[in-house]
């Protein structure tokens, strides 16, 4: 036997996927005027194939401040080709601090807008650990030769150890295929794989970077920063307003 008040029996079946009956009992709350609730029943709507009346409460619950059903109606403005409204709400949920939000605001500037609208955004999100969006600006680093620019330096000076640490969303096992040198005729270059941060900082006198938090801890471990310039996308450094003492 299931107890429990209205609300707690609506989410119940909502867990369980049984939009039917979930949808059934939230119908009954909508005098609330309550934007957790107007969201739950657009998605119920979205599960059981009524899109229209899913909008319907996204947008109910949009207006009361939901970041969510913003994300909801951004996506199903952008699947149905109605840029302007999907890029409205998806700065709604880019105000609210959303990444994903954000990712998709990148994706509307790559196809509409400019390179430099979409590395914004993809900055934003991968600031917040977005997955896809730090793969991308990997991805985008990787193929402006950063790695091999490493490779370089490492081999124009032969007296310093390079200690190569990438991002944990995308670790340096998965992108050394970047590389068009074999590292073993580089012995003063090694890999951080599964090595500690501290550890890897406790070797190093100097640090170059793109957009990266670890700079932060370097300057506290009084590590010199050298910015790994790129002017299209020079706003994912950290320290993009320091004058002093860091240099690119």
């Amino acid at each position: 036997m299931l107890f429990g008040g209205t609300l707690e029996r609506a989410d119940y079946f909502y867990k369980l996927k049984n939009y039917s009956r979930a949808l059934k009992l939230y119908l009954k709350l909508v005098d609330q005027d309550n934007a957790e609730i107007y969201f739950k029943i657009g998605n119920c709507y979205r599960y059981l194939d009524q899109i229209d009346k899913a909008e319907e409460f996204w947008l109910k619950a949009a207006e009361q401040g939901s970041s969510s059903a913003a994300q909801n109606l951004g996506n199903h403005y952008f699947k149905h080709n109605q840029i302007a409204k999907a890029k409205t709400y998806f700065e709604k949920g880019a105000a609210s601090g959303r990444p994903d939000s954000m990712y998709q605001l990148a994706q509307i500037a790559a196809k509409f807008g400019t390179e430099e609208q979409k590395n914004k955004w993809l900055a934003k999100a991968a600031e917040k650990n977005h997955g896809k969006s730090l793969y991308e600006i990997a991805s985008y680093l990787y193929s402006k030769n950063d790695l091999h620019r490493a490779l370089e330096l490492a081999i124009l000076l032969p007296d310093y150890l390079f200690i190569l640490r990438s991002h944990p969303v995308l670790p340096i096992e998965q992108v050394i295929h970047f590389l068009t040198k074999d590292l073993k005729e580089i012995p003063n270059i090694t890999l951080s794989i599964h090595t500690k941060l501290e550890d890897d900082l406790a070797k190093s006198s100097i640090l170059f970077y793109r957009g990266s938090s670890v700079v932060l801890y370097a300057i506290l471990n009084g590590i010199k920063p050298y910015y790994l310039d790129e002017p299209l996308i020079s706003f994912v450094d950290p320290l993009y307003d320091m004058k002093i003492w860091r240099e690119s």
